[in-house]
This record gives structure tokens, C-alpha cells and sequence, in this order.
């Protein structure tokens, strides 16, 4: 392993919390804990676009403009370009082929401005069912809240730049409330994750989230996020 990437391990270890997962990057290798797929009721999606919810564009890796893929031969023939895969994608209804948050590479982050301020109790990941397109399903992810810098707080929030941690923007610090492992070869590609410990001790609500993806199932070129919600209890609840 790397230096820089042991020392990373080695101080920010309290960030993941439960059982353990290993993902090999390019020749990097590394091993932290996750939260298990758990079931979760159906409940309000407040990363949704059309639940008020909008994509942070400055906390958001860049995206790729048009997939080859997406576009059959029969398409390619009369003409017929593929779809903008903007970050809007990945937090609006539907998961056709095709219809995702496209990012170039396996590491990339969404930074999210939430419908409302909520404490987090989980996320759901979704992905197409077309078998054909599973290698470029995210792997592990990780949800952050942002906290202003100025503001008190008794949580354990990250501020220090290193290999992975994400952008929060100049005034905000991060604050780790659930890593995870999607399952690409999983025959449910609808798969919930609960929050960790240190998110529920923090009994406070964000807004302003970053879900950061630091894998995926074996497509170097780009990642495909076809849906992301964010579920928790509002600060009135």
C-alpha cells in the first residue's frame, strides 16, 4: 500500500464502522468497513429534483457528455445521438439504459442541496437491470454531511485534504455518516443503506451533502450513477 494511502488509513480509520470491504484501483488496494444492504420502508426521497432538492455543481466531478454505449447500432445508423449524462440524472426518477450521472473514471463525488434539512438515516443506490452495463455500477460509497466550519458542533468532522477525501468547499467540513458497498452482481440492483453510529450520535440535521464513489465493477473509462435518494427525518419530526 502506498505511504500516503497508510497514512490515511491509519488516521482516519474511525471513519467506517462496521464489516469490512476490499476494492482494488488500478494497483491501489484498499480495505475499510461498510454498512450491510439493509431494507428499508418506503419512505421520502429528499434528493430528488422534483421533491426540491438540487445537485451542488461546484462540489461535483465533472461529467461525461455522451456515452457510446447508450446508443445502439440501429441508433448510431439513423442517426440518433445518446443522452447528456449530467448529475441531474442521477437524482430524477427513472433508471433506463442510459439515463445516469456519467463521470469519467472510478473516483468522483455529487455533491447535493437536499429538499430540506434532515437528520440522514440512509441512502438507496439504484441501478439499471441491463446486465450489460453493471461493470460501470458504483462499488463503494461514501455519504458525507457538511457542517459550516464556524459552527459547534460535538460530531467528528473531517477537514484535512487527503487521497480520498472529497471537496466540501472552503466553508464546510465533512462529517462521514455511512460507507457502503453497492453490490453490482446482486440480482436487486435497488439495494439501502442505514447510517453509521457517528450520524446518529451527531442528532443533527444537514442540508448540504456529498456522496463520494470510490469504485466500480471493472469500467475504467466512466461510472454510471443511475439514482441516488437520501431518506432521514425532517428537523421538525
Amino acid at each position: 500500500m502506498p505511504s500516503n494511502l497508510r497514512i490515511f488509513t491509519e488516521r482516519f480509520s474511525f471513519l467506517y464502522t462496521t464489516s469490512s470491504w476490499r476494492s482494488s484501483f488500478g494497483h491501489v488496494t484498499l480495505q475499510a468497513d461498510y454498512n450491510s444492504v439493509i431494507a428499508l420502508p418506503a419512505t421520502f426521497d429528499f434528493a430528488c429534483i422534483s421533491n426540491g432538492a438540487q445537485p451542488i455543481h461546484a462540489l461535483t466531478s465533472s461529467y461525461v457528455d455522451r456515452l457510446r454505449a447508450d446508443v445502439t447500432i440501429w441508433k448510431r445508423i439513423l442517426g440518433v445521438r445518446g443522452a447528456a449524462h449530467s448529475p441531474e440524472a442521477a437524482l430524477t426518477e427513472g433508471i433506463a439504459p442510459g439515463h445516469c450521472w456519467a463521470f469519467p473514471g472510478f473516483q468522483g463525488q455529487l455533491g447535493i442541496n437536499l429538499s430540506h434539512p434532515v437528520h440522514v438515516t440512509g441512502i438507496t443506490v439504484l441501478h439499471t437491470s441491463d446486465p450489460t452495463l453493471k461493470q460501470s455500477a458504483p462499488r463503494n460509497l461514501v455519504l458525507w454531511g457538511l457542517l459550516e466550519k464556524n459552527r459547534t458542533s460535538h460530531c467528528q468532522a473531517i477537514t484535512t485534504a487527503g487521497p480520498l477525501i472529497p471537496m466540501f468547499g472552503p466553508n464546510h467540513v465533512g462529517v462521514q455518516l455511512l460507507s457502503a458497498v453497492f453490490d453490482g452482481t446482486s440480482a436487486s440492483l435497488n439495494q439501502s443503506f442505514a447510517a453509521n453510529a457517528m450520524a446518529r450520535a451527531c442528532d443533527i440535521p444537514f442540508q448540504l451533502v456529498v456522496v463520494q464513489i470510490l469504485g466500480n465493477w471493472g469500467k475504467q473509462e466512466h461510472t454510471c450513477v443511475y439514482r441516488l435518494q437520501v431518506h432521514g427525518n425532517t428537523w421538525e419530526s
